[in-house]
């Protein structure tokens, strides 16, 4: 006869509605109202959003959420921090 033990199972939730992904996806769409942007960048930048669909963009005045830079980030740091200062920037 088999004896059955308990077992403990943990699992991660994932989901794109992330600070990160947050931050990423309002500078994205906040570049696409630059009128500089060419016409190569925009069609990168729409392609991105698309991407980001399920993401949650910031309202305009929103302060920018806090993103804590970590080994499992880190191909974005320089992304979130240029996007940062799209997002702190003062349209003219």
């Amino acid at each position: 006869m088999a004896c059955r033990l308990p077992l403990e199972i943990r699992h991660d939730e994932f989901t794109a509605d992330i600070p990160e992904n947050q931050i990423l996806r309002t500078a994205c769409e906040r570049m696409l109202t630059v009128p500089r942007v060419d016409a190569e960048a925009q069609h990168m930048l729409r392609r991105l959003l698309r991407d980001f669909a399920d993401v949650t963009p910031l309202s305009r005045g929103d302060q920018i959420p806090a993103w804590q830079a970590t080994r499992l980030n880190s191909r974005y740091h320089t992304a979130l921090r240029l996007a940062e200062l799209v997002l702190a920037g003062r349209r003219r």
